[in-house]
C-alpha cells in the first residue's frame, strides 16, 4: 500500500513539474531554484537575475549533455559552479549534507540551486536557505517542500526535515554535524506510516 500512495504522488508531482517550463521560485533577491534547465533558459535566469553561483545537486556527471552545456554557460559567463550528489530517493552521506550547508553560508549570491525536476532536492535546499540562512522558523521554511513545484511529502528529504524539527534544535548546521545519521534514519523511516493525506501536507 505505502508504494501505491508513493507512486500515485510521484504521477501528481511530475505532472506538476512539467506544467511550468521550469519550476522557478525566487526567494528574496538572492536565491533562485529550478528545475533543470536548458542552455537558453539557464542563459536567460542568469541574466534576469544576476546569478553567481550555481550549485547542481544531480551530481557531476562529465558527458552528459545537461551537464556539460551548464557548465559551458558557467564558464563562459565566469560563474562559479558546483555539484553535489543528492538523491530525491534516499538521504545524503553526511559530508553531502554539510558541503550543501557550507555552500549556502559561504558562496557568493545571487544563487542558482537546481535538481532535476526541481521539485524535491531544490526544495529541500531552499527549506535550509530559508531556516539556516534567513532564520526562518523551520515550520515557515518548510512551505518550500510545495505541490505548486511538484513536491509531495513523504519522501526521505522531508524525513531529513521533520526529524530535525522533532529533535528541537535551533542550528541546522548543529545538528548535521552532531546528530545526523543517514543510516538511523533510513530504519526509522521504514517504520513510518503513510496515508495519502499526508502527501500533499
Amino acid at each position: 500500500m505505502k508504494k501505491i500512495f508513493l507512486v500515485l504522488g510521484l504521477v501528481v508531482s511530475v505532472g506538476c513539474t512539467y506544467l511550468t517550463p521550469m519550476n522557478k521560485g525566487v526567494i528574496g533577491e538572492a536565491f533562485v531554484r529550478t528545475r533543470q534547465l536548458n542552455e537558453t533558459q539557464l542563459e536567460r535566469v542568469i541574466e534576469k537575475e544576476n546569478i553567481q553561483t550555481i550549485i547542481n545537486l544531480r551530481g557531476e556527471v562529465k558527458g552528459e549533455s545537461w551537464f556539460d552545456a551548464e557548465t559551458r554557460v558557467a564558464e563562459e559567463q565566469e560563474i562559479t559552479h558546483y555539484s553535489i550528489g543528492f538523491s530525491a530517493h534516499d538521504f545524503p552521506e553526511k559530508k553531502d549534507l554539510l558541503e550543501l550547508v557550507s555552500l549556502l553560508e559561504k558562496e557568493i549570491y545571487p544563487l542558482l540551486v537546481h535538481c532535476q525536476h526541481g521539485a524535491d532536492r531544490a526544495g529541500f535546499s531552499s527549506v535550509i536557505y530559508r531556516h539556516h540562512i534567513l532564520k526562518q522558523p523551520i515550520k515557515k521554511a518548510k512551505k518550500e517542500f510545495s505541490i505548486n513545484h511538484g513536491h509531495i511529502k513523504y519522501f526521505p528529504l522531508d524525513h531529513i526535515i521533520d526529524t530535525y524539527e522533532e529533535s528541537g534544535a535551533k542550528d541546522f548546521r548543529s545538528w548535521a554535524e552532531q546528530e545526523y545519521d543517514p543510516e538511523e534514519l533510513r530504519e526509522s523511516y521504514k517504520k513510518k506510516p503513510i496515508f495519502l493525506g499526508v502527501l500533499f501536507n
